[in-house]
This record gives structure tokens, sequence and C-alpha cells, in this order.
């Protein structure tokens, strides 16, 4: 099954040359988009191996890495961590909640220490509904 996947990744990227560099090479600025204002906000630089959210934890916002690397891991009922994704700067992360998941279904740990920026899920859909050029390239990522 992972040849496969991997297989139709290289395929895709045969297809469209550049289109997964391309959407990294443009971070996401608030100062991008002016006509909006970021109330809830947060932006905390985390240590490594800082714990960000648990698997389980409520799913109230979606994060934006601007710097360091994020694992983000699921615990099985047997207890065994499995690693899902490693994240990095442009990536975002729990946009879970905007698909009105109420938990977490991952958890996220910092690996590096890490600068994000924390949008709460209410601000979040403000901004997709009314900024089509973020809304643009929010779902150019999520695909």
């Amino acid at each position: 099954m992972a040849g496969a996947a991997s297989r139709q990744l290289i395929g895709a990227a045969q297809c469209f040359p550049g289109a997964y560099e391309a959407q990294k090479t443009v971070p996401f600025r608030r100062s991008s988009f002016p006509r909006f204002n970021w109330p809830n906000e947060k932006t905390p630089t985390l240590s490594n191996t800082r714990n960000i959210f648990s698997q389980g934890d409520p799913a109230q916002s979606v994060l934006y890495i601007q710097k360091g690397s994020i694992k983000l891991s699921v615990i099985s009922a047997a207890g065994k961590e499995a690693v899902v994704a490693v994240l990095g700067p442009g990536d975002f992360l729990g946009e879970g909640c905007i698909a009105g998941l109420p938990f977490r279904m991952e958890s996220a740990t910092a690996i590096t220490p890490v600068t994000i920026l924390e949008i709460e899920k209410k601000e979040m859909m403000r901004v997709l509904h009314g900024e089509h050029a973020f809304s643009d390239r929010f779902i150019s990522y999520m695909l």
C-alpha cells in the first residue's frame, strides 16, 4: 500500500512539477491581509519537546507554524505511538476544528523550538469566508 501511495505522489509530481514547492515558497503573513485584524491570535515560541496539544483535547483553533518543526502522532488503543507527520514552517495544523471535529485527533509536539500562530476557530471561519485570497491559499494547502 505504501508503495502505491508513493507511486501516486511521484506521478503527481511529474504531472505538476514544482507544485508542492511553489505552495511552500510564499509564507503566510498576517500583513498580507491588512483588512482583517486577528484579535484572538497568539504567537508563542515553544522549546523543543514541548507538547502543543494532545489527542482528545478540545479542538478550538488552527495553528500555523512560522518557525521550527512539529511532530504529529496518534496513540493506539494498545498504547503504541505512531508518527503520522512532521510539519515545518508554512504548515497548518489543527484544521479539523473547522471541519466540525470537537476533539484533536492527534497529538502535536515541538521537535525543535517553534513559533506558532494560533487562530481561534471563530476568527478562522470569519477570515475564510471574507478573504478570498487567504481562503484560496488555505484550500490549496489542504489539497
